[in-house]
């Protein structure tokens, strides 16, 4: 049987866990200490389950960043997952089996040989832990997305959220709701190097 040798250790452990009970009750400023980017998940590349309220198309589907999915048509070839209706009622969403905290999102416009003027300039963003009970983001901040077809933009959250699934809602757009997108969530091994520390010594 071990024996707990070294109290302080304990303390710092214990105080740790503490700190996350408190923050899980208080919102807090955006903070400066946000997770390295390597140990960040991007759920959408890693190829968690992708799904929409209504899509145009079943070849208007290429929601990944950077993806132009080849359409049975000559030259219309469409990088964007694009909606079927145009109201503030659509969604793009991903989703995990188990909670994850999540960090962020990036969104892109559409890309295709036709220059399509499309893309999403204002989002807010849902969160869920099962399927039923959904919360706006950050307070129900409007987040600012693109302004071109092609541009990156990349929204953190105030602090990560614990959830099963991200849901972007687009509130205003480009002449059709078009995007591409990724979520973050971190690391399940992502902890605090003091809490490696062996506590038996």
């Amino acid at each position: 049987m071990k024996i707990y040798r070294n109290p302080m250790k304990i303390y710092l452990i214990l105080a740790f866990f503490a700190v996350l009970s408190y923050s899980a009750n208080l919102r807090t400023e955006c903070s400066a200490c946000k997770p390295e980017t390597s140990k960040l998940i991007s759920a959408v590349k890693a190829g968690f389950p992708v799904t929409f309220s209504s899509v145009w198309r079943s070849d208007h589907d290429a929601y990944r960043l950077d993806e132009v999915r080849v359409s049975g048509e000559p030259k219309a070839n469409v990088g964007a997952w694009c909606s079927a209706v145009l109201d503030t009622n659509q969604w793009i969403q991903v989703s995990s089996l188990e909670p994850k905290y999540w960090t962020g999102v990036t969104t892109q416009g559409r890309s295709d040989p036709y220059d399509c003027k499309q893309w999403v300039k204002k989002y807010t963003v849902k969160y869920t832990l099962d399927g039923e009970n959904w919360y706006l983001a950050d307070d129900g901040k409007v987040f600012n997305g693109n302004s071109d077809e092609t541009t990156k933009v990349t929204n953190e959250f105030c602090e990560p959220i614990y959830a099963r699934t991200i849901r972007i809602c687009p509130q205003e757009w480009n002449e059709h709701i078009s995007m591409r997108f990724e979520a973050y969530f971190m690391n399940d091994t992502l902890w605090p190097k003091w809490l490696e520390l062996d506590i038996y010594n």
